[in-house]
């Protein structure tokens, strides 16, 4: 139950929602119908009965999955070989950390748990490791 009017003119805020509404939806124009496109013999439903149609349209669907997956296949390889260097690769030129580096420090400042004694003290080793390797690459690009 909402509070009680203060006055006559007073409003709920149901009441002002509705009539704001109704206010700013007036100069809108109703939505257009959904365009229809031609169809498309991969995208449309085969016909019932099992009609000769319907079988080279199930083909074109079964030739376009197989496409498709070699395509996902062939994807997955290529971002497999793309982390893999990235685990790889340290980037002490551009300021970069490695995977490894990076993985390590967040490990043991991952707020959620408790590291231990070994990923704590890797942790230090690999980031003092990292900025000695940023210092020399700095001074020796000045």
């Amino acid at each position: 139950m909402g509070r009680r009017p203060i006055g006559s003119a007073a409003m709920t805020g149901a009441e002002r929602v509705r009539r704001y509404r109704l206010k700013h939806a007036a100069g809108k124009l109703a939505p257009e119908p959904p365009v229809t496109k031609p169809s498309d013999p991969v995208t449309e439903r085969p016909a019932p009965g099992g009609s000769a149609q319907s079988a080279e349209l199930a083909l074109a669907l079964l030739a376009r999955i197989i496409a498709l997956e070699a395509e996902l296949k062939l994807t997955r390889n290529e971002l497999q070989h793309i982390r893999q260097w990235y685990i790889k690769t340290d980037l002490p030129d551009k300021g970069g950390m490695s995977f490894a580096t990076y993985s390590a420090i967040v490990k043991a400042l991952q707020p959620d748990s408790t590291p231990s004694d070994k990923d704590r003290a890797d942790a230090i080793r690999a980031f003092n490791a990292w900025i000695e390797d940023h210092k020399t690459g700095r001074r020796e690009s000045r």
